[in-house]
């Protein structure tokens, strides 16, 4: 069952990502529908890292989501956004 857990954490880090993608949109155009989404998303990502904890514990848990969602938020803001690091 352990793999439950790493499908909690890639379901806490996607929604994590998305969250952040809706409401960067948010910032930039100002559409409320945008800042509902991310706002939604992050609820999503909450829950689903509060079950993560069952399975790996608050430590690797944290580690885990925060590991994959600055990577990749890195490339996103990059790519998307055209920020710099």
């Amino acid at each position: 069952m352990v793999y439950m857990g790493w499908v909690l954490i890639i379901i806490t880090a996607v929604m994590d990502i998305i969250s952040s993608i809706f409401i960067k949109e948010w910032t930039l155009h100002e559409k409320t529908y945008d800042l509902i989404f991310g706002v939604l998303a992050l609820a999503v990502s909450g829950i689903s890292f509060a079950f993560s904890m069952k399975y790996f514990g608050l430590a690797i848990s944290n580690v885990l989501w925060n590991s994959f969602s600055t990577i990749f938020l890195a490339i996103i803001a990059i790519v998307l956004f055209n920020e710099k690091l």
